[in-house]
């Protein structure tokens, strides 16, 4: 059985681009052999901040997602309010432009894995306005973020973010 996706969370944050944090690979169809809505990362900072931007470096061929910004971790998806960015079509690393939002934790979620169906984060790195430098890994946590399909009501997203 295949690690689970909180298993090796703190690769993404550890500064150390030969390890990596991973999606399972989902079969087709894409995404997520409609099982869930996405998969994704919450980095947690010291305390809020006025955010600049967000590195994500990544190997990963042809996948999306949607970053979130919340003075706290929500408990739901429903909760983190409108994503402050959506790409697609991304091949490998991508920086997203966080503009100014202020907030402490930062939710990375992917809603396509890409063309093999596993994506992977090697690092995720968190800039503020006030410093041109990356937020200090040992400042930033990370937890694991997922929701799946409900049974009965397949457009809510309300589903409860867990590991």
């Amino acid at each position: 059985r295949p690690p689970s996706p909180g298993s090796r969370c703190s690769s993404a944050i550890d500064g150390n681009p030969a390890t990596s944090w991973s999606t399972v690979r989902y079969n087709p169809p894409r995404p997520f052999a409609n099982l869930k809505q996405g998969v994704g990362l919450v980095l947690s900072l010291d305390r809020p901040h006025k955010l600049r931007q967000l590195v994500v470096t990544s190997n990963t061929n042809g996948w999306a997602a949607q970053i979130f910004v919340s003075d706290v971790t929500p408990p739901a998806l429903s909760e983190w309010c409108k994503a402050v960015v959506s790409r697609s079509a991304i091949d490998g690393s991508a920086t997203f432009d966080l503009g100014g939002h202020e907030g402490g934790s930062v939710l990375i979620w992917i809603t396509d894995t890409g063309v093999d169906r596993k994506a992977d984060v090697a690092e995720a790195v968190v800039s503020t306005t006030s410093s041109l430098s990356p937020e200090r890994s040992d400042s930033v946590a990370c937890s694991p973020a997922v929701a799946r399909r409900p049974a009965v009501e397949p457009r809510s997203l309300s589903s409860a973010l867990a590991g």
